[in-house]
């Protein structure tokens, strides 16, 4: 069982320009895609965060309470998620992050268990990531304070090409999680049109 802090985090600061509208916003009965996402990760017991960019801030703050809401604010010229989970790590540099993007919202309570439970069976990984056909999931993963260190340490000294999440696998030792045929559902990424 690991020692360090485990806390949640749900990425939702995107520009979703191809959804045309905030993803995370968008209404799955009577609650929107990030409020679903902060509850799968509040049911494992974690406490949990969600990660805005600044544009969001007057809008978010009528879904969630300010204190669960961390703000795009890293000191260098990078976008996507990687500001958002490098702005989260500064704010708690000595938490490992389970990280569930919202626009993932057939996620189920099975593959973050089986994500937990990996987590906690292997130590000395930097992150662990599920995989399905050579494509790599970021965003949905645990990532460790310590890949949190060595991605700072990587974006500072510009030694990342592209900013991108999968460009960040590269350097970390991760742990690779197999996706099974019953989880490839989960991962179901909506950037363009809605599930029915």
């Amino acid at each position: 069982m690991k020692s360090c802090k485990v806390s949640g985090l749900v990425v939702c600061g995107g520009k979703s320009i191809r959804m045309g509208k905030d993803k995370g916003l968008i209404l799955l009965g009577d609650e929107t895609w990030a409020q679903h996402a902060f509850e799968k990760l509040s049911n494992l017991g974690l406490s949990v965060k969600v990660s805005i960019n600044p544009m969001q801030k007057e809008t978010y703050i009528n879904y969630f309470k300010a204190d669960d809401l961390i703000v795009d604010d890293f000191p260098l010229n990078i976008g996507g998620p990687l500001k958002g989970l490098l702005s989260a790590h500064l704010i708690n540099p000595h938490e490992d992050l389970v990280v569930l993007a919202c626009d993932m919202p057939q996620m189920n309570n099975r593959t973050l268990n089986k994500l937990i439970e990996v987590y906690q069976q292997f130590s000395g990984f930097e992150a662990y990531v599920f995989n399905h056909d050579n494509r790599f999931e970021p965003l949905c993963a645990i990532y460790s304070s310590s890949a949190f260190r060595r991605i700072n340490d990587l974006v500072v000294n510009n030694e990342i090409k592209r900013h991108s999440m999968k460009e960040v696998l590269r350097h970390l030792n991760i742990k690779v999680l197999k996706m099974e045929q019953e989880d490839i559902q989960a991962f179901e990424n909506f950037n363009s049109y809605l599930p029915e």
